[in-house]
C-alpha cells in the first residue's frame, strides 16, 4: 500500500492571508468560482501580520483573490487553488 497518495480535496473550507509587504492591506475578496464572496477584510491587516480566513466547504479549489494595499498598489485578480495551498502571501 503506497503512502502519501491521499487525493486533495475537493472543497477547501480555510485560506490563511499573510502580509508580507511593508504596507498595510486595505481591501481584500475571496471570490469562489461561483462567484460568491467568502472572505473580506473587515480592516486593515498590517505588515508582517496574518489573518486565517473560514468558510463552507462547498465552493470547490479555486478561488479568485484580489486586493488593494495603502500605498494604492492593487493585486490584480488572481485564482489560486486553495486546496493544494491555502496560504496567500503578498509581498513586495
Amino acid at each position: 500500500m503506497a503512502q502519501g497518495s491521499r487525493a486533495a480535496p475537493k472543497n477547501a473550507s480555510e485560506a490563511l492571508v499573510v502580509n508580507g509587504r511593508s504596507v498595510a492591506v486595505t481591501g481584500l475578496e475571496i471570490t469562489s468560482a461561483k462567484g460568491e464572496k467568502v472572505g473580506t477584510l473587515k480592516k486593515a491587516l498590517e505588515p508582517a501580520k496574518r489573518q486565517s480566513f473560514k468558510f463552507r466547504p462547498r465552493n470547490g479549489c479555486v478561488f479568485t483573490i484580489s486586493a488593494s494595499f495603502a500605498d494604492e498598489a492593487e493585486f490584480e485578480p488572481t485564482e489560486q487553488d486553495l486546496c493544494k495551498d491555502k496560504t496567500i502571501r503578498f509581498v513586495d
